[in-house]
């Protein structure tokens, strides 16, 4: 029987899903970043294109 407070178990896993939630962000906001950085050459031709 497991009897300890459930509300402590409960915000360790909340705090986990955040830890995790985070990290999931943190590379996917890297990995968007990396994307742009990489077509910005080519954004900038295109709207310069679109522009004449």
């Amino acid at each position: 029987m497991h009897t300890t407070r459930p509300m402590k178990g409960m915000d360790h896993a909340r705090d986990t899903d955040l830890t995790w939630l985070w990290v999931c962000a943190g590379v996917v906001m890297a990995g968007v970043a990396y994307e742009t950085a990489k077509s910005v050459p080519d954004l900038r031709r295109y709207l310069r294109m679109r522009r004449m």
